[in-house]
């Protein structure tokens, strides 16, 4: 996956975000913001791509079986190209 079009983000349960420089400060600051604001938490680590980029057209068109879910405990955001 191109980096150019995919950042890394700390995100809460609210949906709150900051901009990281790449995985390892993402999962940083998740883990720093985890132990300041536990009530905010769960705090992760995700990786924000353009949907194109995600799936295959077919798969964008319809529902991706279960097996294709990331089994690492990773979470996903997708966009819509604009």
């Amino acid at each position: 996956m191109n980096e150019q079009t995919s950042r890394w983000y700390m995100v809460n349960k609210d949906g709150m975000c900051t901009l990281c420089a790449d995985q390892a400060d993402a999962e940083q600051e998740a883990k720093n913001a985890q132990e300041a604001w536990p009530h905010m938490g769960p705090h992760r680590a995700v990786r924000l791509v353009e949907a194109s980029q995600a799936f295959t057209a077919a798969e964008a068109a319809g529902w991706l079986p279960i097996e294709t879910a990331p089994k690492d405990g990773s979470a996903v955001l997708v966009y819509p190209p604009i």
